[in-house]
């Protein structure tokens, strides 16, 4: 469970940086630890947060309420709470409001029905972290983590009845129905960044500390070398050259601006 004061100094934290460093970006997702840091903000610096939105500084995934389940809630709950999410967007952070991405990162499973419900609220695509682990390795070999995923059954030829004065006619129309596909994203570590490049300059195994300062440049080398060699594994297991890479975890971005 994230503790609210934990989110409110994470999100504090990332708006400083940002401002700091022209060229950072950071994604949110849930509107619901939004909403509640957002009410606690002066009118001065809500501007600032909807300029870094609208100059892609800041970038809004899912934009959903919260993160729903996709095995044990109901589709009507689903739709409600996306809406909830897209209506605070639309009315305090910017007027285009629809993100075009799907986050589901951190779910227990993932259906095709929900992602077809993605797909008619407008995404564009979906990402998520978890899923079983012996599809994972065989998608890994054979660079599949990416894939058109097709979310509904309504593809080919269907029969539509001519309908008037309350009888139906013996002549049909036949119509070529509209085929959803989703593109779909599986990140290979869940939602953290390979092993060794986290943020917080606690975990174990860090490349960068910064009570290492006297050796800083040759840490740096080695990071930038270690790096280039995690981008080129991750990215043999695409088949596209443009991949994602994520960088942070659960509270990494709460104790403290770390310099890059």
């Amino acid at each position: 469970m994230h503790s609210m004061p934990s989110v409110l100094a994470i999100l504090n934290n990332v708006v400083a940086a940002l401002l700091e460093n022209s060229q950072r970006r950071f994604v949110i997702v849930e509107m619901s630890f939004i909403y509640r840091w957002w009410n606690r903000l002066d009118a001065e610096f809500k501007d600032i947060i909807r300029k870094l939105i609208a100059d892609g500084r800041i970038d809004i995934a899912g934009g959903g309420w919260v993160m729903n389940e996709e095995a044990d809630a109901h589709y009507s709950a689903m739709i409600d709470q996306h809406t909830l999410g897209f209506r605070f967007i639309k009315s305090e952070l910017k007027k285009c409001s629809q993100p075009s991405v799907a986050w589901q990162l951190d779910l227990f499973g993932h259906s095709r029905e929900v992602n077809s419900l993605f797909s008619q609220m407008g995404y564009d695509g979906v990402m998520f972290g978890r899923l079983d682990y012996q599809e994972k390795v065989q998608r890994i070999a054979k660079a599949r983590l990416q894939m058109l995923w097709k979310v509904n059954d309504n593809t080919g030829i269907i029969s539509v009845q001519k309908y008037n004065d309350n009888k139906y006619h013996k002549n049909s129309i036949f119509l070529l129905a509209n085929e959803q596909r989703l593109f779909t994203t599986v990140l290979p570590n869940l939602y953290h960044p390979p092993e060794g490049f986290n943020i917080g300059p606690q975990i174990a195994g860090q490349l960068i500390r910064e009570d290492d300062a006297d050796t800083m440049e040759q840490s740096a080398s080695a990071y930038s070398h270690r790096l280039l060699i995690e981008l080129e594994t991750q990215q043999r297991m695409y088949k596209t050259q443009n991949i994602a890479l994520i960088y942070g975890g659960d509270f990494e971005y709460e104790g403290g601006l770390y310099k890059s």
